[in-house]
């Protein structure tokens, strides 16, 4: 995996913070879950989006 390919710590953590900012609009709860919480949303959609990129068929 490359280093461009993987978020750094503070990269998730900005891109957690901004998902506080928009989590009533997105799910309609005025809960807002912890910000490890958020993290680790971030790092597992990151994580599976890189998993399917990879698994694509290589193109002729």
């Amino acid at each position: 995996m490359t280093r461009a390919t993987v978020l750094t710590d503070a990269e998730a953590t900005s891109i957690a913070e901004d998902i506080g900012r928009i989590w009533f609009g997105l799910t309609g709860s005025a809960r807002l879950p912890p910000i490890e919480d958020r993290i680790n949303l971030v790092q597992r959609v990151t994580r599976k989006a890189r998993e399917v990129v990879a698994s694509r068929p290589a193109e002729a």
